[in-house]
Order: structure tokens, then sequence, then C-alpha cells
């Protein structure tokens, strides 16, 4: 962001403000042409404009390339974390169907037994994962 205080976010234009300015005037003699270093000139060496230009188009393609990356990044612990979520789904319907079954209803509730104390662990780690899951906007298309 820029900052007019700070200069924040100028430094390739103030860097460009600071090339020596030229201007050009007719000799005295009518013969020839004078190149003088003058605040007031219109004209800029353009080596010296171009190497700072390369240096601002260099720093652009470095932060497109980190916002590249974090886009793909993005999309894919997006994708990581639906994928997490149908399985943690999974896992807790198949906890509700072995609790419902018969005889294992019974072993599973009981928080004395071995198996129902698995099955009570299994099933309060399942339920602080259960959030809805992330939809794509159409952007993330």
């Amino acid at each position: 962001m820029r900052n007019v205080q700070t200069r924040e976010g100028f430094e390739y234009w103030d860097r460009l403000c600071k090339l020596p300015r030229h201007m050009f005037l007719l000799a005295p003699s009518g013969q020839r042409v004078q190149k003088l270093e003058d605040s007031t000139g219109n004209w800029i060496d353009v080596h010296d404009a171009q190497k700072v230009m390369d240096a601002a188009e260099d720093k652009i393609n470095e932060l497109t390339e980190r916002l590249q990356a974090a886009h793909v990044a993005y999309h894919e612990l997006n994708q990581y974390t639906n994928t997490t979520e149908t399985y943690l789904d999974e896992a807790s319907a198949l906890l509700v169907e072995i609790a419902k079954s018969g005889d294992a209803y019974r072993s599973c509730t009981d928080r004395g037994s071995s198996p129902g104390l698995r099955i009570a662990a299994i099933a309060e780690y399942v339920a602080q994962f259960h959030a809805e899951p992330h939809a794509e906007s159409e952007a993330d298309r």
C-alpha cells in the first residue's frame, strides 16, 4: 500500500525522479547542441531510466509468482480440507451404525468397557471437526 508520509510504495517512482535531468541548448555559434544537466530540464538518460524500470519489473514478477503460489496453495488446502471433512463424516456415520447395532450398542456405550471407551474417544475427536464443507465460489473455479 502506498504511504505518502513514509514514501512506502513510491520507491521506484522516487528513484526515477532522482535521475539527473538535462536540457539541450544551441551553442552560441549555432553549429552544435550542448547537453546541460539542469533540474528544470525535460530529458533523462534512457539507460538510467531502463535500469529503474527493470528493477521495478523484477519486483512485479516476484510478487506475481508469490501470489500465484499462494493461490495454488490455497486451493490445495481447500481441497484437502473438504476431503478430510468427507472422511470425518463417513467415520461419524460408521460410528453411529456401530453404536446402533444390537449387542455392539451395549458394548460401545458402556464407558466402563474397553470398546466403549475407544468409541467415546473417537466420537469426541470426530465431533470437534464437524464443520460445514467449504463451497467453491465462482472465482475459485
